[in-house]
């Protein structure tokens, strides 16, 4: 269930926009007519420098050393998902998952069964060049004849957590920016370790993805500052 490390897409009145995984998750924009590509920063990467996530320390002080590979773990865990979910979207087949990872597959397999989404755009590069951020959604689908922007989050609760919300909007304004498919709503997906799943609604979260911009882009000039007068 491998997934692609690269991708790309141009982008009418926007540039080129290129996806890379190995060795690193990266995004860069070659602007139309540009002859220099920039990197924007993912929006997993900013929401992760800028939002608390005190139960992710308490977990990792619990495992100690474990922790590295407990993290790795959960990351091959949701990549796995992530590739079951767009093959079967693709192709129409099932794939049989390795046994660590069959409670999800489970979990996932009973949405897609119960939703039944008809895909629009599966894993979409979107950025919005303006605001400075780029990502990969997971999935724009018919659902119930509305057009619908959906997110999967894999971990053993199945648990949806309050930045899912803000990830998900901005996926949403960068696709508005790159002129997409229109959004009717937005659905975040929990597939935890039972085989079950819970499917929430999306909010708005504009003034706090606002906000998580702003001081992101306070503590990046923070640190171009202080690397200036260390050297």
């Amino acid at each position: 269930m491998a997934v692609d490390t690269r991708a790309e897409r141009v982008i009418p009145g926007i540039g080129t926009l290129s996806f890379e995984q190995e060795p690193y998750r990266r995004y860069w924009l070659l602007p139309d007519g540009g002859q220099r590509r920039r990197r924007l920063p993912s929006v997993t990467s900013i929401l992760s420098d800028v939002i608390a996530k005190p139960g992710l320390v308490k977990w990792a002080a619990r495992l100690g050393p474990a922790y590295d590979r407990a993290r790795d773990e959960a990351a091959a865990r949701g990549t796995a998902i992530h590739a079951f979910i767009e093959h079967y979207l693709q192709t129409g087949e099932l794939l049989d998952p390795p046994d660590e990872h069959a409670p999800y597959v489970h979990a996932a397999a009973a949405f897609l069964w119960q939703y039944d989404p008809r895909p629009l755009a599966v894993e979409l590069l979107v950025c919005h060049p303006e605001l400075g951020y780029a990502g990969r959604l997971d999935l724009i689908a018919e659902i119930d004849g509305a057009a619908t922007l959906l997110d999967f989050k894999t971990n053993p609760a199945g648990r949806i957590y309050p930045e899912a919300h803000v990830q998900a909007y901005a996926y949403e304004l960068a696709n508005e920016r790159c002129a997409g498919l229109d959004i009717e709503r937005t659905l975040l997906v929990g597939i935890g370790d039972s085989g079950a799943f819970q499917v929430v609604e999306g909010v708005d979260t504009a003034k706090t993805w606002g906000a998580v911009l702003a001081l992101y882009g306070e503590l990046k000039q923070l640190e171009r500052r202080l690397g200036g007068e260390e050297a």
